[in-house]
């Protein structure tokens, strides 16, 4: 994992977030104003908790500047801060009302989101990205190992915090997916060996 990190912190800092700009940029810059668009509907229909709301935002802003510039490294890396956070707002306003404070309710919503969870893992298979830039492939590899940690984190969060900690963690592995899915079929292809 450190060996992809690394791969990714040289690529974007050494300025390759458009190596792709002239064969993909159409696709490319549409698939990430389709994305923002989503999301930023998605942001709209839950209410904010701890000012997600505008983290989110700041990154999707600088999604579409650097996208707009064909900067698809950078855009991605914007999208992926974001993604988490809607989720977890999402997860807050589906649940908290139902809820409440009730233990036992958050671990049965916590058991069954976890079988929700690894079915959308499962369905990005072995390898997602694996057609993609070696330096997508590591943010996808990257966010992919922090899936069960947030998972399993959520559960711990929920019974020793408050259950509104644990229900924004839990929405968390659902931005991991969500981050993985959209960056594993992005029109962007690796460069020809």
């Amino acid at each position: 994992m450190r060996t992809a990190l690394a791969s990714v912190a040289v690529l974007l800092t050494a300025g390759l977030g458009s190596f792709a700009a002239a064969q993909d940029a159409p696709p490319a810059r549409a698939a990430f104003a389709a994305k923002i668009t989503s999301v930023r509907a998605r942001l709209g229909a839950v209410p904010d908790s701890q000012n997600l709301k505008q983290a989110c935002e700041g990154s999707l802003s600088a999604a579409n500047r650097a996208a707009d510039e064909e900067g698809y490294l950078v855009a991605l890396a914007a999208i992926r801060r974001c993604l988490p956070y809607v989720a977890a707002l999402e997860v807050l306003a589906k649940h908290k009302d139902a809820i409440g404070t009730d233990l036992d309710a958050f671990r049965r919503v916590w058991e069954d989101a976890g079988t929700d969870l690894k079915a959308r893992r499962a369905a990005l298979g072995d390898d997602p990205g694996a057609q993609r830039p070696l330096a997508v492939r590591a943010m996808i590899e990257s966010d992919l190992a922090t899936f069960d940690t947030y998972y399993t984190s959520a559960r711990l969060y929920g019974e020793n915090t408050t259950v509104e900690s644990g229900l924004l963690y839990l929405g968390f592995p659902y931005g991991v997916v969500d981050f993985a899915s959209f960056a594993a079929a992005l029109p962007i292809a690796a460069p020809a060996p």
